[in-house]
């Protein structure tokens, strides 16, 4: 198991909101930092650097200058990238509205629209939209009129893939979904998905999920990039916080159990109550809570102190694994949740209904890996 770093320790408590830390254990998380250049790629690592200075002011603790240069750095970089991004944003959105295709936007540019409490608190450095299958070959023609191009980098893509799209130079990018899931399986839950969605404030034209839904969203979209930034943490304690009040559980546990997804969402915010101090009704909690054996499962593969730990080498790369340089504690977790589907690594064990996972793992085998859902284009 890691251990947490001072470092570490420094950032998590950055990133909690001021009821979930006490200023002297701040002092003191601060004090005990004797490498403030690691408290600086962590927090850029994992996208909190703005969290870092805010928590710095608030509660008057003195960060070194070179600290403070690069983190305000940090910040001026991801400023200038989402500036461009909410541009092209808008022309696609115009774009799609003229079209006569309604998109959702995901994650983080309507989650600093509606649940941070400033934009710069939450960076991101692409677009993910979600259609519907019916209108996909629109919508790419759309995209491709606003200048961006499909997969421009040459990546290469399984036949399970979601379509991605964006300049060569790589400074803008857009992620085109059918699943916000991306389960590899079609959809259960389709058009009542598109009645709850509402409007984004100050985007005309278009659309996020419903707070319940993206509750699940970001639970699984965390759970499939190994908890490896801190960011989509903090996007689950600010939407707990944002609509504790009005949050329809019932809705939550029931989609979240529709699409396989209960055991996900439970280690979430299992893992935000932990680090963030988050409050979580001790019945959701019960209602989500898996069996046994599967908790024992999250348990070995994502502990939650090295998930604490910040980790800024946390990806295992199979030109690494090939070349030998890697930890044999981490190839041991990757091993159990990783198994690879037409290119595409995915998460068919512990994610999503796993009857029809297996099933369509069969299909792909036989089919030599050339097997494309057809109302689904992600892959977990």
């Amino acid at each position: 198991m890691s251990a947490i770093s001072a470092e570490a320790r420094f950032v998590m408590l950055c990133v909690r909101e001021p009821e979930a830390v006490a200023p002297s254990e701040l002092h003191a998380a601060a004090a005990a930092v004797r490498d403030w250049d690691a408290v600086v790629t962590a927090a850029t690592a994992h996208r909190v650097a703005a969290f870092v200075r805010q928590a710095a002011r608030r509660h008057a603790v003195s960060l070194p200058p070179d600290a403070e240069h690069a983190l305000r750095r940090t910040e001026v970089c991801a400023a200038m990238c989402m500036l461009e991004l909410n541009a092209k944003l808008k022309q696609v959105v115009f774009a799609l509205t003229t079209a006569g295709v309604p998109p959702i936007v995901l994650k983080g540019p309507v989650l600093a629209r509606s649940i941070y409490p400033a934009a710069a608190l939450r960076p991101y450095d692409d677009i993910d939209l979600l259609v519907q299958a019916p209108h996909l070959e629109l919508t790419m023609a759309a995209l491709q009129a606003c200048g961006l191009m499909e997969n421009p980098w040459g990546e290469p893509l399984g036949p399970d893939q979601h379509h991605k799209f964006g300049t060569r130079d790589g400074r803008l990018a857009v992620d085109l979904h059918t699943d916000p899931f991306d389960l590899f399986l079609p959809a259960t839950d389709e058009a009542a998905r598109w009645r709850r969605a509402l409007p984004v404030a100050h985007l005309p034209g278009a659309w996020m999920l419903c707070p319940e839904e993206q509750l699940v969203q970001l639970s699984v979209h965390a759970h499939k990039h190994d908890f490896r930034r801190l960011i989509w943490l903090k996007d689950l304690d600010l939407l707990l916080r944002a609509c504790a009040d009005r949050l329809d559980w019932d809705l939550v546990v029931g989609l979240a159990r529709r699409e396989g997804l209960d055991a996900s969402v439970w280690f979430g915010l299992r893992l935000v109550e932990t680090l963030l101090g988050t409050p979580v009704p001790v019945e959701v909690m019960a209602r989500l809570r898996p069996a046994a054996p599967l908790r024992v499962l999250y348990g070995a593969i994502w502990p939650t102190a090295e998930v604490a730990a910040l980790d800024t080498n946390a990806e295992l790369s199979d030109a690494g694994l090939r070349a030998g340089s890697f930890q044999p504690r981490r190839l041991r977790h990757r091993l159990f949740r990783r198994w690879k589907i037409a290119g595409r690594r995915t998460g068919l064990i512990l994610v999503g209904r796993r009857r029809e996972h297996a099933r369509a793992l069969v299909r792909v085998l036989l089919n030599g890996g050339a097997h494309r859902p057809a109302q689904s284009l992600g892959g977990i």
